[in-house]
């Protein structure tokens, strides 16, 4: 058997029938303790069940959601800044602003104002009021010539805007493994052990300004799918780093929870089937209950980290998936697969017991080799 030989000969479909899924207002009419991007379905009096000899393969025939979440936000806008000046060594967490972006310009130029703020507040002097942009020599767009690295500089000056010394001996930026993926973003390296000395970037400190420039070229988002997951066993496998990117996993590859990837556009995800493309063959005969929920490709939430019970991915709400916009809708096919004949033994049943009237009596021997004991 190879990987492109299924394992069941002469397989035939039985039954087929469509489960048509909305999660709007999912935790109302349906179960409560639902979201618009984690669904349990109870299927009740409705179960799907196969036979003996029969497999139940679920696919997904179409999938849309209105894309109520940024490319930019919590998983993937953080990263650490460590400096030093005169031998005061001062740190912080940054944050680029969460939203979406139409260029990788504007990506370079958020980063400036994040840094500019961070020097402002740590690095001030007497003569030094505030630090700014000096330049942005980042290429904006993906269709124009150029190698799409990060290129900025920031320049200290007084509050007459006359540039002034620094005196800045260490400004490291480090976009650490547990904060997410902002060095997809800076086109940077990413730092998975602690490491004062790290620098993701590469940092000129000369006189007045501070020059902050990429390894490889930029991105404008960092994960182009969403990944639709249910909850029931089935055959198929994924990569670990799919659903924890912590090491939580020591193998390369697991049993998979995901039915379908589902790509990123502007306004909505959106899928359509074109041929037998996302499905799983369900490790059980009898199936009553359903749990489908949406994440990114760590398994996270999307728009949120780990372990979290945040109920938005976007926006300054706190009830997103519940009251706000954040659901899907989608198309769901059940096949019932019938996979080989079951064969039983078969024998001659059993003939019904005497009347006890017409039964013949039964002596029980004593000890005197078979004579009446009484």
């Amino acid at each position: 058997m190879t990987i492109n030989t299924s394992r069941f000969e002469n397989q035939q479909i039985v039954n087929s029938f469509n489960l048509f899924i909305d999660t709007e207002k999912a935790n109302l009419v349906g179960d409560k303790s639902s979201h618009g991007d984690d669904l349990t379905v109870n299927l009740e009096q409705n179960a799907i069940e196969a036979g003996d000899g029969e497999i139940i393969k679920l696919s997904l025939s179409n999938f849309n959601m209105a894309k109520n979440f940024y490319d930019v936000d919590i998983n993937n806008g953080r990263f650490s800044v460590e400096s030093t000046q005169s031998g005061t060594v001062k740190s912080g967490v940054l944050d680029l602003t969460h939203q979406n972006y139409v260029n990788i310009k504007d990506i370079a130029e958020n980063l400036i104002t994040k840094l500019a703020a961070y020097l402002t507040t740590n690095h001030s002097t007497a003569e030094i009021t505030k630090y700014v942009k000096f330049a942005n020599d980042t290429i904006a767009n993906f269709n124009t010539t150029g190698r799409r690295i990060l290129d900025i500089t920031i320049q200290a000056q007084s509050d007459t805007n006359v540039a002034q010394t620094h005196n800045i001996t260490k400004f490291n930026i480090q976009c650490q493994k547990a904060q997410g993926e902002a060095y997809l973003l800076f086109g940077g390296d990413r730092m998975d052990a602690p490491d004062t000395n790290f620098n993701s970037l590469r940092v000129t400190l000369s006189g007045s300004t501070i020059r902050v420039v990429g390894k490889y070229p930029m991105q404008r988002i960092t994960d182009p799918y969403i990944y639709l997951r249910c909850g029931a066993v089935n055959s198929n496998l994924e990569s670990s780093v799919l659903s924890n990117d912590d090491g939580k996993y020591n193998k390369d590859v697991i049993n998979s929870n995901i039915l379908a990837k589902i790509p990123k556009d502007v306004e909505f995800c959106n899928y359509e089937i074109k041929e037998n493309e996302f499905f799983i063959k369900l490790q059980q005969r009898h199936l009553s209950t359903l749990r489908l929920f949406l994440t990114d490709s760590k398994g996270r939430k999307i728009g949120r980290k780990f372990r979290t019970h945040d109920e938005t991915a976007a926006g300054t709400g706190t009830n997103q998936s519940t009251l706000g916009n954040l659901f899907f809708n989608a198309t769901l096919r059940f096949d019932i697969i019938k996979t080989q004949n079951k064969h039983y033994l078969e024998t001659k049943p059993l003939p019904p017991p005497l009347p006890a009237r017409t039964a013949q009596s039964v002596l029980y021997g004593g000890e005197k080799f078979g004579e009446v004991k009484h």
